[in-house]
């Protein structure tokens, strides 16, 4: 069974960063909106490694392994990402955005940070929990995220394991 999630750019990019968005394909059909491809398009310009992480995921768009729906009403992807759920009935949305998944867990009870991605992969044995680990760790480090409230979900999931 596939799950089918609306995903912003920052837990793309936190995917991409980790090794498993690729791997992550098999388990999870994302949808990402416009506001979400023209972010992942402006970060292509910096020279930096959001901006490989996002050539990556827009060629993962490019050949339809990451659905594209557009959407004409300009928004911030976050709100973009509750808009897709609802309308194409997704099990969740995936967000790197502390600050929006707070307010938004409040009224809408599907919403996951990107390290929720990596648990699944670990309980379809996709990868050891060394792996998972040393993926969670990736991201923090390349993303420069110390404790926060992303890390306090990775170490609760972790030790669930």
């Amino acid at each position: 069974m596939k799950f089918k999630a609306s995903i912003d750019t920052g837990a793309l990019i936190s995917l991409q960063l980790s090794g498993l968005l690729e791997n992550s394909l098999k388990y999870f059909s994302f949808i990402v909106g416009s506001s979400i491809k023209r972010e992942l398009e402006q970060f292509v310009y910096e020279k930096d490694i959001l901006g490989l992480a996002s050539v990556k995921i827009l060629e993962l768009i490019g050949n339809n392994q990451i659905q594209h729906i557009k959407i004409i009403k300009e928004r911030k992807g976050e709100d973009e990402a509750v808009e897709i759920m609802e309308k194409y009935k997704c099990d969740y949305v995936i967000s790197d955005d502390i600050g929006f998944v707070k307010k938004k867990s409040k009224i809408i009870n599907n919403i996951r940070f990107s390290v929720f991605v990596i648990f699944i992969l670990f309980y379809a044995k996709e990868i050891s929990k060394t792996d998972a680990q040393e993926s969670i760790n990736k991201i923090f480090e390349l993303r420069s995220w110390s404790d926060n409230l992303i890390t306090l979900y990775a170490k609760e999931l972790l030790n669930v394991m």
